[in-house]
């Protein structure tokens, strides 16, 4: 079971590879966030996992919307519950 997760963890991180590779050269770039969406998730599929660190990457997308002001956002920001999802618009 264990060499299943980590097989999803380098799908993962392969998938995002091939998006900053091939994908993100096409869009502008507006980012206004440090790390970036998908170094942030990179890092933290690395760090937690493919299921967390795919959940937290989703995570930063959604927060990084136009209503959130702009900012670092460190990987250990954010608290991982599944069941309490909560939008979070910063002041």
């Amino acid at each position: 079971c264990g060499k299943m997760f980590l097989g999803m963890k380098y799908l993962v991180l392969d998938m995002l590879a091939l998006y900053k590779a091939f994908l993100s050269p096409f869009f502008p770039p507006a980012c206004r966030f440090e790390p970036t969406c998908s170094q942030y998730a990179s890092d933290a599929v690395e760090k937690y996992g493919a299921i967390r660190g795919t959940w937290m990457g989703l995570r930063r997308i959604l927060d990084a919307s136009r209503f959130v002001r702009a900012g670092m956002i460190l990987l250990g920001s954010f608290k991982f519950k599944v069941s309490s999802f909560k939008f979070q618009v910063w002041q």
